[in-house]
């Protein structure tokens, strides 16, 4: 894991991973599609690196299906993306854990951090998020994934123990401090 300050949106030029730091889990390549125990992912070439940015969200849908990203780094990428709400509602079930979900033609995904939009963030949601990030981004070395400190701006978890956690990235994984340049 490297850890940087400055704003998640930004474009930097990062390290491939170098082998593969792989916890108990089963991740299959197939053409075009990596499967893991409870997602695919479609790739449009697997030659070309790319740039994944993950916002943190919860699993909380509107009545017309949409995700509710109305704050922090969901709001930003809502309002960049303003399909990402739909996309992201569509693919999961509302009030249940999903973790990771990625979304290729984009260059976005989200990192599920919250369950209730309103509660604090649950250290054990953001620990098997970034485990389920950890697969992902193992099985895709090509790909570097960018995302702000998980449960950390409105979720209400400490970086310092949010930080241990995401110990287990690989090197194709940044954590961003977007709040301030002081590298908290």
């Amino acid at each position: 894991m490297i850890e940087r300050s400055g704003n998640m949106w930004s474009v930097w030029s990062v390290p491939k991973a170098s082998g593969y730091l792989m916890p108990a889990a089963k991740v299959i390549k197939s053409g075009t599609t990596v499967w893991t125990a409870t997602n695919s992912i479609p790739l449009k070439s697997e030659d070309e690196a790319k740039n994944i940015i993950l916002c943190t969200t919860n699993s909380i849908k509107r009545k017309d299906g949409t995700l509710v990203m109305g704050a922090g780094t969901a709001k930003t990428a809502a309002q960049k993306i303003p399909d990402l709400p739909k996309l992201i509602g569509n693919s999961i079930v509302a009030k249940e854990d999903y973790h990771i979900r990625i979304f290729m033609e984009h260059s976005v995904g989200c990192i599920q951090t919250k369950r209730f939009w309103g509660d604090p963030s649950p250290i054990d949601l953001v620990e098997n998020s970034l485990v389920r990030l950890c697969i992902i981004a193992t099985a895709m070395p090509d790909l570097n994934f960018h995302l702000p400190r998980p449960g950390c701006g409105l979720g209400g978890l400490k970086w310092e123990d949010v930080k241990k956690l995401a110990e287990i990235l690989p090197d194709n994984c940044f954590v961003w401090n977007i709040e301030d340049d002081k590298g908290k």
